[in-house]
C-alpha cells in the first residue's frame, strides 16, 4: 500500500523553508507529520530572476510505502 502527502512550502531567498502546509494529507497523520519534519529539513538553491536570488513557493508530494 502507498499513501501520500503533499505539503506547499515556502522558501525565502537563500533557499531555506519559511512556513509548511499541508495540501492533500494522508490518511494518517504520522505521514504528514514526517513530510512536513522532511519539508522544514530541507535546502534548496534559491530561485533566480534576473540574476538575482528570490523567494518562491514549491508543491512536493511525499510518497510513503507501506510493507505487510
Amino acid at each position: 500500500q502507498v499513501e501520500y502527502a503533499q505539503k506547499l512550502t515556502k522558501r525565502d531567498a537563500t533557499g531555506k523553508v519559511t512556513s509548511v502546509k499541508v495540501i492533500a494529507p494522508s490518511p494518517h497523520a504520522a505521514f504528514n507529520q514526517a513530510a512536513e519534519a522532511a519539508a522544514r529539513g530541507e535546502d534548496f538553491e534559491p530561485a533566480m530572476r534576473d540574476g538575482v536570488a528570490m523567494p518562491y513557493t514549491l508543491s512536493f508530494t511525499y510518497r510513503f510505502r507501506i510493507q505487510q
